[in-house]
């Protein structure tokens, strides 16, 4: 594969800010041409975390960790880094043409440092983002200390200081590409179609790689289907490393010997046009499958917009008594409605339950309660969670989570109806007979995750518990 990237490799790495805590932000709010950020460090003395930070949305770019890739999907949780790099013309060949290239966007500093074509029309980073040059004055100590003080003044890298400490990739992010997991269960790439994400490159969270095609594929979806395929899978799982938990590293060394049959990379091939309309068609179910899977984890808030003809109120309000510890200790299998003298408990673990007067109330947080895969919740959370006043608006939402449940199977069946066809049109392909596609089969079963959605609820709960940062 590696002969089919424009990287020349099976996957190119990502974006190693050098201290994610200052640099990468959590969307609070999005005004336009700025957005309202949180940083992920502690606001310390430069009391960042009062209030949300203001920076320009051109200097930075929409950030994944390695959880926000699915299997055919990107999960996106709104989150940003600082991306202090632009395109700058560099020379002019013979016959006209302008050479550009990559280079951190400089400052009334540095300006002098760097080679232009025409330094006095670019704009430094001072012009351009002041709030960003602001944001990052504030934390000027912090980020010339990384990497045992690389940073500092007296330092070649010294007039770096602002920008990434391993910025890779900026040829590869903003167009099409493909997007995986570094560290999953299963072969798990997904389409960044309009080229907008930057992604971390390692970290506890796993990371992201990227696969840039070259100018021989024309059609990226039909390479997208092989690589999802149980035949790319089994190649990788062969040659590559576990880790705990049964996760497998799908790094480049892995990637860069997958075989392409020439027939993936003609466009007039019916072949190649099928695998990629499969693979589209798998994206979009998987997208819908997501939306409804995240609204299902949101319940019962994110249905509130269905119940408009009923009044809501909190759970404090409704119920007649619940625990009192700040932290609820979840049991999945022990969540359960129990009647009592004067109402009904919705009991979770040993620890005192959460009593209400009518059943429908009990059940629709039990049905939240489980919905969550968390391990554990505040309990402040689930008291301001909204529950029609009335029984039977409590009735109503519960029909609506049942028809939910029963559209995401429903999409799950589609997923895995449409993955087995991709899976038969690419052991034709490769002309794989029955007898070997059952070695792969079992091998996968034994080594492999195969839930039909693009996360199972297993892996979302890993994801929930897990951190990302570097």
């Amino acid at each position: 594969m590696k002969d089919l990237t424009a990287s020349h490799s099976g996957a190119f790495q990502g974006y190693v800010s050098g201290a994610d805590k200052y640099l990468v932000f959590d969307e609070a709010e999005d005004l336009g041409q700025v957005l309202k950020l949180r940083p992920r460090h502690e606001k310390e003395s430069c009391g960042c975390g009062e209030k949300p930070i203001e920076i320009e949305k051109g200097a930075l770019r929409p950030f994944l960790f390695g959880k926000d890739v699915g299997r055919w999907v990107i999960n996106w949780k709104r989150t940003w880094v600082l991306f202090p790099y632009d395109r700058y013309a560099r020379k002019q060949t013979l016959h006209g043409e302008i050479i550009e290239d990559w280079n951190l966007i400089p400052s009334e500093e540095n300006l002098d440092k760097f080679e232009f074509m025409d330094p006095q029309k670019v704009k430094t980073i001072e012009d351009r983002f002041p709030k960003a040059w602001n944001y990052l004055g504030k934390h000027e100590s912090k980020l010339r200390a990384r990497e045992d003080h690389r940073y500092d003044e007296n330092k070649p890298d010294g007039r770096l200081w602002y920008g990434a400490t391993y910025p890779r990739g900026l040829d590869y992010y903003f167009r099409p590409k493909l997007v995986l997991q570094l560290l999953s269960r299963r072969n798990s790439f997904a389409f960044d179609d309009a080229g907008r994400f930057v992604f971390q490159a390692g970290g506890k969270g796993g990371g992201v790689y990227g696969i840039a095609p070259g100018r021989q594929v024309s059609n990226l979806r039909a390479l997208q289907a092989f690589l999802n395929s149980r035949v790319a899978d089994f190649i990788v799982k062969e040659t590559s490393s576990v880790y705990g938990g049964r996760f497998y590293s799908y790094a480049d060394q892995f990637l860069k010997g997958l075989p392409i049959c020439e027939a993936l990379l003609d466009p007039r091939a019916k072949d190649t046009r099928q695998l990629g309309s499969l693979a589209a068609r798998v994206s979009l179910a998987s997208e819908d499958w997501l939306r409804l899977r995240s609204k299902l984890v949101s319940f019962p808030d994110s249905f509130a917009g269905d119940l408009a003809r009923y009044e809501l109120d909190t759970v404090e309000h409704l119920s007649t008594g619940h625990p009192s510890s700040a932290q609820l200790a979840l049991e999945p299998d022990a969540i359960s409605v129990e009647a009592g003298l004067y109402g009904f408990s919705v009991r979770y673990d040993s620890q005192r339950a959460f009593d209400f007067e009518h059943r429908e109330h009990a059940e629709v947080l039990a049905a939240a309660l489980r919905n969550r895969h968390r391990k554990t919740l505040p309990l402040a959370e689930v008291l301001n969670w909204r529950l029609p006043v009335k029984p039977e608006g409590c009735k109503k939402l519960l029909t609506l989570l049942s028809q939910s449940r029963q559209h995401l199977r429903k999409l799950e069946d589609q997923i895995a109806s449409e993955e087995d066809a991709l899976n038969d049109s690419v052991y034709a392909l490769y002309g794989i007979q029955s007898r070997e596609q059952k070695v792969i089969e079992d091998f996968l079963g034994r080594y492999s995750s195969h839930a039909a959605a693009p996360v199972s609820e297993e892996e979302e709960t890993e994801r929930n518990e897990s951190p990302e940062d570097e």
